[in-house]
């Protein structure tokens, strides 16, 4: 792919990292959320990736925060997390607005027939706010020993790309609103 050497730079890697650590601090103090609770530990940028099941579909998932690979959550058997090891990942799709190549809009399809989508800065911020909020809201989910609508399941993020918001509160409002 066209972002490949992009993907491997240690230097964007490490603005992208230092960039949502910093944003993760001072967004979760003007929130008044503990980001240091001992249970969780946040790694912060995580990695780029593409997801080859989305390359020919009209929208792609954008970013995630999950678990490192090479980390294990631990979760009681009352679904509260002992560990919460973050990370915030993008999709590489959004390397494609660097300086060098310039598109702030990928077409995953011929674009004489499908629209595309933007991967825009402002669109990649945007993602990345909406990332720093699932990380947050985990914190403070866990925090609070709140349990999710989704039988057997711990709650973390609570949003519709999470599942959380779905079946729940007919006002699509947040479960534990704070």
């Amino acid at each position: 792919m066209l972002t490949d050497k992009l993907d491997k730079s240690p230097e964007v890697k490490a603005r992208f990292d230092k960039f949502i650590k910093t944003f993760y601090q001072r967004f979760g103090e003007k929130k008044g959320v503990k980001i240091y609770e001992p249970r969780v530990k946040f790694y912060g940028f995580g990695h780029f990736y593409i997801n080859e099941e989305e390359a020919d579909s009209p929208t792609a998932e954008m970013g995630h925060t999950a678990t490192p690979e090479n980390e294990e959550l631990l979760v009681s058997e009352t679904y509260e997390a002992f560990r919460l090891p973050m990370e915030i990942n993008l999709n590489q799709i959004y390397l494609l607005n660097h300086g060098s190549l310039g598109m702030d809009t990928f077409y995953p399809r011929d674009p004489d027939k499908f629209g595309g989508f933007s991967v825009s800065f402002d669109k990649l911020t945007e993602t990345m706010a909406h990332e720093l909020v699932h990380a947050l809201q985990n914190i403070m989910n866990i925090d609070k020993g709140r349990k999710s609508l989704k039988e057997g399941q711990a709650l973390f993020s609570q949003c519709a790309s999470s599942g959380e918001r779905e079946g729940g509160r007919p006002d699509g409002k947040l479960l534990h609103p704070d």
